[in-house]
């Protein structure tokens, strides 16, 4: 049984974050993958979960549907995730709905 359309909860929240807070939507923007992504999140700004508690590395995640939602699949090629893209140099983005 999934949950609004995605794998299990904890992918949903995973996604839900990464789309709608500011700071790691612009971030996802500089990243090329999730695992990317989840190097910085965890590493350089010691945050280790969403702020409900989902662990980035949760043995649940379904990381194809999150690249896939959270992923540009046309991003550039980004050699290191330690900045953010200012919104205006960001590759545009198709919108992907959640549900």
């Amino acid at each position: 049984m999934g949950y609004n359309g995605f794998k299990n909860y904890e992918t949903w929240n995973v996604c839900l974050w990464i789309s709608n807070d500011e700071g790691l939507y612009n971030l996802s923007l500089s990243c090329a993958n999730y695992d990317e992504f989840v190097g910085v999140v965890r590493d350089e700004l010691l945050m280790p979960e969403t702020p409900d508690g989902v662990h980035w590395l949760d043995s649940g995640l379904d990381y194809e549907a999150i690249d896939r939602v959270a992923f540009s699949e046309d991003a550039d090629d980004v050699e290191e995730c330690d900045e953010c893209v200012p919104q205006a140099e960001a590759s545009p983005r198709v919108a992907r709905p959640l549900f």
